[in-house]
């Protein structure tokens, strides 16, 4: 925002009462913001709006006016194409200026934690990378037609049961690999005009008042400019949502929660800053749309057919071809005497959810209608429902119908899918089946005739062990107005199938990550999967999956050629691979990138998607696809930090056409450009990690085996051990003294300034000859006394364990607690060898299997046994 913009909103807001600039903070109605024509600020009219404009009447019951029901992101997510997501954005936005609203309600962006969530048909994907990139196609599509958009529902609103109430308990690295990445490749890749925050609470506070998700990410740490919005009456304490920075209640409170604002304003408990902040955000949010609106012509009407004619399109570009045994797919006109159709969602199909963004469409074409312009002069068709309306029940005559029409026919088109009441907002599924009269007809169906090609229409990932029989499955999400054209247009030949897994279907539900997490008890989630979602987990767990995250199936065949990388510089590489069409037939291959570090220290996904690209290759050609990637597309967040980071070494980079279908693959070396930070509760293991650690080690260790003529290795697992387990800071208890303090953090200084080429010696730490000579001699003096022991005639916890096991009496003492076995384990003998003390031993050991109590108790004992002369 520019100077002169800032001053017009300062302006404005001056020159407003505090009564009236409060007043900007909520909604006058459920859709609309409040004007106030006095200081030039209009209403902003809002829609529901992620696969079409969603329009309500007054009395909040749907209008009747029409608009393009296009498909939903379940399936446009399956396109893997941001240009088609682009496009249909435009078009939607188009719409939402001839109904003269000015922001669209979306697109949804949260992730497919579970396949149950009512609301999965209005999300994207189960990956970040995947769902930030169709969304920001999104917004950058509908901002071309001069209307805002408005993301949801920030963040980790993940489930419909309790939604409103409920407490997702959420570790950090899990919120920022999975939950958040998506918000922020759209706030950097597109600006949206506005973000809606979700009903629910994370770790404890509601998001519509929580400032570690809102003032403090999204505003300081990630810079975003527009506006927070809460979602449709998720306000709970509006006097905190202000204070976290959430600027705008939707719809209003009938003034009850201005007051409130009003007076903590008044009574200083908000204070008059963070009010103005809020109340600037509005200003320049409206003045953002009346610029908008000065740019377009409000009210002009869309092409109808047109935008029919697209969302047509990019149906054909998303449905996902699952299965095609002995090629029975396509189907070409003529080519078969009689097909039957069955199900009654070949007549009724399912195009959108239920909840707030159904819509009135324009039109539908039914699959039914469709088929018998393809195929009616040519082929017969016949026709049957298969199932009664009632989701869950079966009837005799209609199933006994249906397989007699199977039998007759040369080929089968079975309809099947989730009915409308049993996905929708507000509550989730119960179950990834099928209603039992629809696994009834599938079974009876693909037993009657196997050239049956089965048509799911769903918004939600559906088990799909009933239709194993069917030598072909499509796939189609919730397609919209269009899907029965669609359809068709795939099932002639007219269209090769393009469309990939956006989500990985599973066998069962009990194979899903979240499956013991979902949906919580009572008001409260716990994400105990973490980073492990969708893929994620079935790859690592090496869980057999129905279909892959990515998968998809073509009517021609591509060969991955060749896999080319190129490092241009430091951590930054160039990945040529190479795709050939070998089939007979022009098609559509969406190449996938992934990287993974099997060996890190990290526990991590074996794989991670970083790059996609949608390509058309004709029938013997090779499409050469270049992607870059830099240190970013290796990297995790690490919690110790706050920040993220990137193991170096060496990684892997996959190229293929699904997540558990990689043939092309190449390693590449990451080098680290900015040193570790060493810190005192940073681990020895950490420091020997480093090139200047290490040599700060050898350079003590060197001046102790000088002393003692003893060899310290540090690649011996015990030691190694310890060192793993053992912060710097333990190094001055551990000396007793003579490691202090200041000297740890010269050591620290050393390690950590990149300035400092080197070497490092013992006079490092020490301010002159003097007191070098003085730590010299008390180094010799702490040595003597780990060489020759505790010089008191009884022994005790500060004996060395060599001396405790040399003697038959300490031994048995020992043999009490632990098998004599285990005091013959090499681990104790590394232990003697090293001349440890008890007591050193057991403040390196794991406190649940060497507590302070049992040191206590074994030094009593031990006090009882002299020793000998």
């Amino acid at each position: 925002m520019d100077t002169i913009q800032k001053d017009k909103i300062k302006r404005i807001r001056r020159s407003l009462s505090l009564e009236k600039a409060a007043s900007l903070l909520s909604g006058e109605n459920t859709w609309e913001t409040k004007a106030i024509p006095e200081a030039g600020l209009s209403s902003v009219r809002m829609a529901d709006g992620p696969h079409g404009i969603r329009l309500v009447t007054e009395n909040d019951v749907i209008s009747t006016r029409t608009t393009t029901c296009f498909p939903l992101a379940v399936t446009t997510g399956c396109s893997w194409d941001p240009e088609l997501i682009l496009q249909m954005a435009g078009a939607i936005a188009t719409e939402a200026n001839a109904c003269g609203v000015d922001v669209i309600l979306g697109p949804g962006m949260n992730i497919k934690r579970s396949p149950l969530c009512g609301r999965n048909f209005e999300y994207f994907s189960e990956d970040p990378y995947l769902t930030g990139k169709m969304a920001a196609a999104y917004v950058q599509g509908a901002r071309k037609q001069k209307i805002g958009t408005m993301p949801k529902h920030f963040f980790a609103n993940n489930q419909e049961e309790r939604r409103m109430t409920l407490d997702v308990c959420i570790d950090e690295r899990a919120a920022r690999e999975i939950y958040l990445k998506a918000f922020k490749m759209v706030l950097e890749d597109s600006r949206p005009m506005a973000l809606m925050t979700a009903y629910n609470r994370v770790n404890g506070t509601f998001m519509s008042e929580n400032k570690a998700y809102v003032g403090d990410l999204l505003r300081e740490e990630w810079h975003y400019p527009g506006l927070t919005v809460t979602d449709w009456n998720g306000v709970y304490d509006r006097v905190k949502g202000v204070k976290a920075g959430v600027n705008l209640e939707m719809p209003g409170s009938g003034g009850v929660n201005d007051k409130k604002v009003i007076e903590a304003v008044r009574r200083g408990q908000l204070k008059r800053s963070e009010f103005n902040k809020n109340v600037d955000k509005n200003i320049a949010f409206i003045l953002k749309n009346q610029g908008y609106r000065k740019q377009r012509h409000p009210g002009a009407p869309f092409d109808a057919d047109k935008h029919h004619r697209l969302a047509r399109h990019i149906a054909g570009e998303s449905i996902v071809l699952l299965k095609n045994e002995a090629g029975i797919l396509p189907i070409l006109p003529g080519s078969v005497a009689s097909m039957a159709v069955i199900g009654k969602m070949a007549f009724e199909p399912r195009i959108q959810g239920a909840g707030s963004s159904r819509i009135t469409p324009t039109r539908i074409d039914s699959p039914y209608e469709a088929l018998d312009r393809i195929y009616g002069e040519e082929t017969e068709l016949m026709a049957c429902q298969g199932c009664p309306d009632t989701a869950g029940s079966e009837d005799s005559e209609l199933l006994e119908e249906a397989v007699r029409i199977a039998g007759r026919c040369d080929r089968v088109l079975l309809f099947v899918g989730i009915p409308p009441e049993q996905e929708s907002e507000g509550y989730d599924r119960k179950t990834m089946d099928l209603p039992e009269g629809q696994r009834t007809l599938i079974r009876a169906v693909c037993g009657a005739n196997p050239h049956t090609v089965l048509i799911y229409a769903n918004g939600g990932a559906v088990a799909m062990d009933d239709g194993q029989e069917a030598q072909a499955i499509l796939e189609t999400g919730l397609a919209g107005q269009a899907m029965g054209s669609a359809v068709a247009d795939i099932l002639s030949g007219r269209v090769n199938p393009s469309g990939k897994l956006a989500e990985s279907i599973p066998l069962r539900l009990e194979d899903t990550p979240a499956y013991i997490n979902f949906p919580g008890v009572g008001n409260q989630v716990v994400y105990g999967e973490g980073v492990f979602v969708g893929y994620r987990y079935y790859d690592y767990t090496r869980r057999k999956v129905a279909y892959p995250f990515g998968f998809g199936l073509s009517y021609t065949t591509f060969r991955y050629k060749k896999l080319t990388l190129t490092e241009v510089m430091a951590n930054h590489f160039d990945v040529d691979v190479q795709v050939e069409n070998i089939g007979s037939v022009s098609g559509k291959e969406v190449v996938e990138l992934y990287t993974g570090k099997v060996d890190g220290r990290v526990q991590r996904p074996l794989r991670e998607l970083r790059r996609f690209k949608k390509v058309a290759i004709d029938p013997g050609k090779t499409q050469t696809v270049t992607f870059h990637l830099s240190s970013e597309d290796f990297s995790y967040f690490d919690p110790d930090t706050h920040g993220w980071t990137f193991e170096e070494g060496t990684h892997r980079v996959w190229a293929g056409p699904s997540s558990r279908e990689l043939p092309l693959g190449a390693d590449v070396r990451l080098v680290p450009q900015e040193a570790r930070t060493i810190g005192p509760y940073s681990y020895l293991g950490d420091v020997q990690e480093t090139e200047k650690g290490r040599e700060f080690i050898a350079a003590m260790l060197g001046q102790f085996e000088a002393m003692t003529g003893e060899t310290v290795d540090m690649e011996d697992p015990f030691i190694r051990a310890l060192a793993d387990s053992t912060p710097v800071i333990k190094l001055l208890s551990m000396s007793r003294g003579l490691f202090t303090p200041k000297m740890m953090n010269k050591a620290l200084d050393f390690i950590n300034d990149p300035n400092d080429p080197g070497p490092f010696d013992l006079s490092r730490l020490l301010e002159d000859e003097d007191q070098e000579k003085g730590f010299l001699s008390q180094l010799m003096a702490f040595i003597n006394k780990w060489r020759q022991g505790d010089a008191e005639k009884n022994y005790s916890a500060d004996s060395k364990v060599r001396d405790l096991l040399d003697d038959p009496e300490t031994r048995a003492v020992l043999t009490r607690y632990c098998d004599e076995q285990y005091l013959q384990d090499d681990l104790v003998k590394t232990i003697t060898r090293m001349g440890l003390t008890l007591r050193r031993v057991q403040s390196l050991a794991p406190q649940d299997v060497f507590p302070p109590s049992m040191l206590e108790q074994l030094d009593s004992e031990l006090r009882q046994v002299k020793k000998e002369d």
